[in-house]
C-alpha cells in the first residue's frame, strides 16, 4: 500500500499552521502506477522491429538464438530473467544504450534500443500488447519481473 504524506497549511486561531495527513495511493490508478514486463509493455510489432536490429546489430557476438557464448551473455532463459528480477526495465535499456554494441556503444538510438528491448521481452515469453514502448523514461515505471 502506497502512502503519501501531505502537508495541509492554512490559518488556525489567525496564524499559519501546518497539518499533516495520510492519503492512501493504492487505490487511486493512474499514471504514476508501476507496470511490470507481465503487462503487455510493447506491441508485436515492436518486438519484430527490435528482432531485425538485434540482427544487425547485436548476434554476431550474443548470436542469432539469444543464447550468447563463452564471451557474450544469453539474451533469453532463466539466467537472464533472473539477472535483471525485481529490477526497472530502464537498467537493461541503459545497460544496452550505453555499452553495446561492444565495438561501437553509445550509438544506438533510442527507438532502436526500445525496439530491442521489446524483442528481448518476447524472447523471453513475456506477452505483448496494444501499447508500443515510446520513450525511455516509461521504462522507470515498469518492473521486470520474472514470474508473474
Amino acid at each position: 500500500m502506497a502512502t503519501a504524506i501531505i502537508a495541509l497549511g492554512g490559518l488556525v486561531g489567525g496564524r499559519l499552521g501546518a497539518e499533516t495527513t495520510g492519503v492512501n495511493l493504492s487505490n487511486m490508478g493512474g499514471a504514476g502506477e508501476d507496470k511490470t514486463v507481465w503487462s503487455g509493455v510493447y506491441t508485436p510489432e515492436q518486438a519484430r522491429n527490435g528482432k531485425a536490429s538485434y540482427a544487425t546489430a547485436c548476434s554476431a557476438c550474443h548470436q542469432e538464438s539469444l543464447g550468447g557464448d563463452t564471451m557474450s551473455p544469453a539474451l533469453v532463459g532463466e539466467d537472464f530473467r533472473a539477472s535483471w528480477d525485481s529490477q526497472k526495465l530502464r537498467k537493461l535499456y541503459s545497460r544496452i544504450l550505453s555499452t553495446m554494441p561492444v565495438d561501437n556503444p553509445g550509438t544506438l538510438t533510442e527507438k532502436t534500443v526500445l525496439d530491442i528491448v521489446a524483442y528481448l521481452l518476447e524472447a523471453n515469453g513475456f506477452p505483448g500488447g496494444t501499447a508500443a514502448l515510446e520513450r525511455a523514461d516509461d521504462l522507470n515505471t515498469i518492473l521486470f519481473l520474472k514470474q508473474k
